[in-house]
């Protein structure tokens, strides 16, 4: 399954994670205090602000992907971080 992605980082501390693919969406925040400029400005208006735990998001995304996921991304060398 094809699943295209994006991330927000303030640093090296992930923000948010989105995903799409033919069998539907993913998205999880992490709930961490933006500080950057171009984040507050950009990205924090988008934010739901509902928080899911780091572990629990790596579960979910997961069974999100599947069996044999194909992950695409316009950056992804820095998404991946």
């Amino acid at each position: 399954m094809k699943i295209y992605f994006d991330t927000e980082f303030q640093g090296l501390e992930l923000v948010s994670i989105g995903m799409v693919s033919d069998a539907g969406t993913y998205y999880a925040e992490t709930g961490i205090e933006i500080t950057d400029k171009w984040l507050e400005d950009h990205v924090a208006p988008s934010l739901s602000g509902i928080a899911t735990p780091i572990d629990r998001m790596w579960q979910e995304i997961v069974s999100f992907a599947g069996e044999r996921p194909e992950f695409y991304a316009w950056y992804g060398a820095y998404d991946w971080v």
